[in-house]
């Protein structure tokens, strides 16, 4: 069982930036390991746990029974996988290691008891899923609205962008591990054009890839060819007022 901190613990630092206090909480839960294209849950799965990225990548993925498949998120170091706290529920998309990958497991029944104890890690997790919400809303509008090229372009701010938010990195650098068939399943296109896009963007100096590893040479050049503002992801927000975020002991 989860409980508060009690005022005589002195080694955690008093609180945890907001977005970082699931990763907190999340260290202190059993953990499990999955390999790269490893599956954590398949679409139709029915469980009773809620699933906490620790560390790595993973994919979200719909799949349809003629055998295609759309890619409707990536998941990072502090994402919460299967948020539905209403019991044993059916996964609506498979959750794949994208890389290697590391989870925390709670069972839902413990977690939504947690929530109710900790106004601070309540706060986290309601902020991520409406993080994942506004996402998932753009991701819609990007596909309906922009071409390829836009398409592509935003998926990368968005992706360094993130990735910012979890750790400092140096400027315009950040981890690529996705194939260019994965980015063409999250944008909505083809590998073929997909990958003429990324020549496109490689030609004109708006990206370097080498090996895992995407630089941006001007995220501003960037994010204006790609229409892409970035106030969705709610970068700002989930960093403000973190003094009620409390770190966490087991009891």
């Amino acid at each position: 069982m989860w409980s508060e901190p009690q005022n005589d613990i002195a080694s955690p630092p008093a609180y945890l930036p907001l977005r970082k206090s699931l990763l907190g909480f999340a260290s202190q839960l059993r953990q499990r390991t999955y390999l790269p294209r490893q599956t954590v849950l398949s679409q139709g799965d029915r469980t009773a746990h809620i699933v906490i990225i620790v560390g790595g990548w993973a994919e979200q993925a719909i799949h349809i029974p003629d055998g295609r498949r759309q890619i409707v998120g990536f998941g990072m170091a502090g994402d919460v996988c299967c948020s539905d706290l209403t019991g044993h529920s059916t996964v609506g998309q498979s959750i794949t290691a994208l890389t290697s990958l590391t989870v925390a497991i709670i069972g839902k029944l413990e977690f939504s008891a947690v929530l109710m104890r900790s106004a601070g890690l309540s706060r986290a997790f309601w902020r991520s899923q409406m993080q994942v919400l506004a996402i998932q809303r753009r991701w819609t509008s990007v596909i309906g609205l922009l071409g390829a090229r836009e398409r592509v372009a935003h998926l990368l701010c968005e992706l360094y962008l993130r990735q910012q938010q979890i750790s400092a990195m140096p400027d315009g650098i950040c981890a690529f591990p996705l194939t260019q068939t994965q980015v063409a399943e999250a944008c909505g296109l083809t590998q073929v054009h997909t990958n003429r896009v990324i020549q496109d963007l490689r030609r004109s100096n708006l990206i370097e890839q080498s090996g895992k590893r995407l630089t941006i040479p001007s995220l501003q050049k960037l994010m204006t060819m790609a229409q892409f503002e970035g106030s969705y992801l709610g970068l700002e927000e989930l960093d403000s007022n973190p003094a009620d975020v409390q770190p966490f002991v087991t009891a």
